[in-house]
């Protein structure tokens, strides 16, 4: 799920080509996870573990957008906090 996660906000960031490029990344490995699941694991009904990562990632991105919109407020009200402990993550957004 992290490799969908950081494909996903590259290919946000950059447009273009480098999105269709891990579109196309993104849909090789799920694919590969089905497999994995499926031939390996022989489970047949997996949606259950994928809804949980899938909370994961959802969490993740709650997570970088609420960074993201007090780090916007910061930076027009000129403000420094300590809570801002990593604002170059937001650079380029």
């Amino acid at each position: 799920m992290l490799i969908q996660l950081c494909l996903y906000h590259a290919g946000k960031q950059l447009q273009g080509d480098v999105i269709n490029a891990t579109d196309r990344m993104i849909q090789v490995h799920a694919d590969n996870l089905h497999v994995y699941y499926t031939q390996h694991q022989k489970v047949n009904n997996y949606s259950a573990r994928l809804a949980k990562m899938m909370k994961i990632n959802g969490a993740i991105e709650k997570g970088l957008m609420e960074r993201k919109e007090q780090h916007y407020i910061a930076q027009v009200f000129n403000v420094f906090s300590v809570d801002f402990t990593h604002p170059e993550m937001f650079e380029g957004t």
